[in-house]
């Protein structure tokens, strides 16, 4: 009889698979572990392939959620602000503008 797998094994060799070529496509990976001997499903390796940017998005926002509340800034200011910092063409060029704002003071 064959050996389980550990928990977790397959879906560490995908992240590895992943890791060292990312631009492979969901077949190119399961047939990629196939020949290394491990058997996985499409399933697990598209779940793994594509949720893995949604996680550290909504991990991000949620930092900047939390720094924007305990600054005191509303999130909605905080947004137009960086949709303004964008228009200017950066952070750097909002501070100059800034800078120059509080000389005319």
């Amino acid at each position: 009889m064959a050996k389980k797998p550990a928990r977790g094994e397959r879906s560490q060799a995908v992240r590895d698979y992943l890791a060292k070529s990312p631009t492979a496509n969901v077949k190119t990976v399961v047939e990629g572990l196939a020949a290394e001997g491990i058997k996985v499903s499409g399933a697990l390796v598209g779940s793994i392939k594509y949720t893995k940017g949604k996680k550290a998005r909504k991990a991000r926002r949620q930092q900047v959620k939390a720094m924007a509340v305990s600054e005191g800034v509303d999130l909605q200011k905080l947004i137009a602000v960086k949709k303004l910092a964008n228009d200017f063409g950066g952070l750097d060029e909002v501070k100059k503008i800034v800078a120059a704002l509080e000389k005319l003071q």
